[in-house]
């Protein structure tokens, strides 16, 4: 059987994606750890899962073009105790309280709590911003943030391309939305 290299599957983080063909996958650090048996039940894993920072898989859309982003798609999760009164309203909320701190210049243009995703509810938020290019140059930027609750694991799902043009991506990244695959809905 020939392997699917336009697809990342952990099973032990029960988390798949498929990536448009013309997209790169960018090695993580430590994105080979979760292959080895050995490290899965251990301390390090887990202390690896509690202070995620870095996503465990990357891809994006390569092009020559300074006044665009790159299309991107980063995934990454951590292990979370919510407290009894958790709500994904409550959540969205406070993801929404973050980007006002983290981003001077931006428009959250939809969020809602109730998103499905892999037959999951999730909260979905869609927003423009700006970055600079490498000549300090202000780019307009279309970005989903998707956080998935499962059991006591927390996706995290960036998907930012431009926010006009050709590298906008909506149609790719609708079909990598599509593709995901988070629990028992990976088998």
């Amino acid at each position: 059987m020939k392997k699917d290299t336009n697809c990342y599957k952990n099973e032990y983080l029960q988390f798949s994606i498929r990536k448009p063909d013309d997209w790169l996958f960018v090695p993580q650090k430590w994105a080979s750890n979760f292959k080895q048996k050995s490290i899965e039940n251990t301390p390090e894993f887990r202390a690896i899962l509690e202070k995620s920072v870095v996503p465990f898989v990357y891809f994006y859309k390569h092009h020559e073009n300074t006044d665009y982003p790159y299309p991107t798609v980063q995934c990454g999760c951590r292990l979370m105790n919510y407290p009894s009164d958790y709500t994904r309203e409550k959540h969205m909320n406070l993801l929404i309280n973050g980007l006002d701190q983290i981003f001077n210049k931006h428009e959250i243009l939809e969020a809602s709590p109730n998103y499905i995703i892999s037959g999951k509810p999730s909260i979905y938020i869609k927003m423009k911003f700006q970055i600079n290019n490498a000549y300090n140059e202000p780019i307009d930027c279309l970005s989903r943030s998707i956080q998935v609750v499962n059991n006591s694991i927390t996706y995290t799902i960036g998907l930012t391309g431009s926010l006009k043009g050709e590298y906008q991506c909506e149609d790719e990244f609708t079909e990598i939305i599509q593709s995901i695959k988070i629990g028992s809905k990976l088998k």
